[in-house]
């Protein structure tokens, strides 16, 4: 089984998600958005004005069967989609 976990950045002034980001866990998500936000001001909007950007856990998806939800490793099954699940404000890191 090849289960995959989805991410976005939603841009709360712009009322949008920008681009899916993929990561092994939630963990590796957050320190990505964390250096994101603590990055170059010059070059990165997100660093710029952290507090207008969410990080968001969406869904997982099974590579091989191309199931979506939310897979449950106590139970080995993928459970029907959720809604998005919030991670970190940008303010916070």
């Amino acid at each position: 089984m090849a289960i995959q976990k989805y991410f976005a950045i939603h841009d709360l002034k712009a009322g949008h998600f920008l681009n899916g980001l993929t990561f092994m866990n939630e963990s590796e998500a957050i320190r990505w958005f964390t250096t994101q936000v603590n990055g170059d001001k010059e070059q990165n909007l997100i660093s710029r004005f952290p507090n207008d950007y969410m990080l968001f856990y969406l869904y997982d998806i099974d590579n091989k069967t191309g199931m979506v939800g939310k897979w449950d490793p106590a139970t080995n099954k993928m459970n029907p989609q959720e809604s998005p699940k919030e991670l970190i404000m940008g303010g916070s890191c």
